[in-house]
């Protein structure tokens, strides 16, 4: 082993040039450990030694050899390294991609642009999405007698667009948009109940009034917002938290929209999963409908 692999790894991004600098003079088990982890930082950063072991086919000696090759002292320490340089990586493309829309631009590189930052967001929306309390809210949904959602302007679209999801797999959902009408209907909500709140700040007074009637009614309160410190996501039961950013010349009522939507998204596929055979069943008979009303209409 020469003395450049013991010499102190860089940081950050570079750690994973270093990876691939000295990859060429390592015994082939830990060549496909380097190409894993250059290519996949990310992944391989949230694996465990034994899992990344088994992942390529190798032993955990062989990782430990492997990460002292490129001057580190222990797993733990490859694995930060290795989130470290993605995340730099990552905030380089942002960087090169991100800011706004420039008069300058070609189409091309506002195509690319928009892409990134979309992408970017659901990326980031992913990490804080814990899957435990997906679980919690999709088997309260399929347990409660019925499923109330609410959402203001363009957050009334994601709520709409959340109960025919929901209704597709045989849920009992209703979706509001005006205020009144949903404490109105929430006066007879019962405990198990499930109310789920849009608001991309947190802060919108009238949700908030809808909410405090939930609370009181003891159902199951749930808040899709990118601010779980706000008045709405410190009050409700479970927090599914978006990520958005916007800039001065995108459409950051859009962005908020899609990434809602991806959640919304991701909140029905939980309830198919969490009860697959009925949900199965549920979406058959919707789409023989469906089908049933377009032959009808030629």
């Amino acid at each position: 082993m020469t003395a450049e692999r013991h010499r102190p790894a860089p940081r950050g991004a570079a750690f994973l040039t270093h990876v691939q600098a000295v990859l060429e003079g390592m015994p082939r088990a830990q060549q496909r450990l380097g190409r894993f982890a250059v290519e996949h930082p990310i992944a391989a950063a949230q694996m465990t030694i034994t899992e990344l072991a088994d992942s390529l086919g190798t032993s955990p000696a062989t990782v430990t050899r492997f990460y002292r090759a490129l001057g580190l002292s222990s797993y733990s320490q490859l694995r930060l390294e290795l989130a470290t340089a993605a995340e730099d990586r990552g905030r380089a493309g942002r960087d090169e991609l991100s800011g706004d829309i420039h008069a300058d631009d070609s189409l091309g590189t506002i195509i690319e642009k928009m892409t990134a930052a979309y992408a970017q967001m659901i990326i980031e929306s992913g990490r804080f999405l814990d899957a435990g309390d997906l679980e919690r809210v999709a088997r309260a949904i399929l347990a409660a007698r019925q499923v109330r959602i609410f959402g203001m302007g363009g957050a009334g679209s994601v709520a709409r667009y959340l109960q025919g999801k929901l209704r597709s797999l045989g849920v009992p959902a209703i979706a509001f948009r005006d205020p009144r009408e949903a404490v109105i209907d929430m006066a007879n909500a019962e405990a198990g109940d499930v109310f789920l709140v849009i608001s991309q700040s947190g802060a919108a007074e009238d949700a908030e009034h809808v909410l405090a009637e939930a609370v009181a009614r003891e159902a199951l309160t749930v808040a899709l917002t990118s601010d779980p410190g706000s008045s709405i996501g410190g009050r409700a039961d479970i927090v599914l938290r978006s990520v958005v950013r916007e800039e001065t010349l995108r459409t950051g009522v859009l962005s908020t929209r899609h990434v809602e939507m991806w959640l919304a998204d991701c909140l029905s596929a939980a309830v198919l999963v969490c009860r697959f055979d009925e949900s199965r069943t549920a979406l058959t008979r919707v789409n023989e409908a469906l089908g049933r009303v377009r032959r009808s209409a030629r």
